[in-house]
């Protein structure tokens, strides 16, 4: 664990299994490789969450909601609790922004399969915070590294520029500049 990475104020009443910015990164690797697709640049992710995911994970429901149905939120993940399913639900203007290929709106699809994959109840703990939260252990952190971690493979982008980054793999330019200093 990268006991570095700073402390974070956060509006989580949750903390989630510790997870290194490596570990997330091996994941988001090892995913793409599962699926034969660690070499695509400018990743679909909806395409990935509409016909992929449900194949490697058959109790998974993919909604799209009318905007006053997620109260301010651009989209959320449900967990499966029990034998329910576990469910990412997205507002249907950020679906649609993100099927044009619109980055925000593919980095909040991407985000909620990071909240999928790392955040089952088993891995996530209910707390009140007195202090701050170690970034490696803030759910937010994690889905955000995640999703860059996965939208832009280390092997791939290794020797781009930011500007170059954010343009081959259709991301934000903060996006690939955080990508591009853990590129080594």
């Amino acid at each position: 664990m990268n006991k570095s990475e700073p402390l974070r104020k956060t509006e989580s009443k949750y903390a989630a299994a510790p997870l290194s910015r490596n570990d997330i990164a091996y994941n988001a690797l090892q995913l793409r490789k599962l699926v034969g697709l660690e070499d695509i640049v400018n990743f679909d992710i909806v395409r990935f969450i509409e016909n992929i995911l449900p194949e490697l994970h058959p109790n998974f429901l993919f909604e799209i909601a009318e905007s006053y149905k997620l109260r301010g939120k651009y989209a959320e993940t449900i967990p499966s609790y029990h034998d329910g399913p576990a469910i990412i639900r997205v507002r249907e203007d950020v679906y649609v922004n993100a099927a044009s290929g619109d980055p925000r709106s593919r980095f909040t699809l991407t985000h909620e399969l990071g909240h999928l994959l790392f955040h089952t109840p088993k891995h996530m703990k209910l707390c009140r915070l007195e202090t701050n939260l170690p970034a490696y252990m803030d759910p937010e952190w994690q889905a955000n590294t995640f999703a860059g971690e996965f939208l832009v493979m280390r092997h791939l982008a290794c020797g781009m520029s930011p500007f170059e980054i954010a343009d081959k793999f259709n991301v934000s330019y903060s996006v690939a500049e955080i990508q591009a200093k853990y590129c080594k």
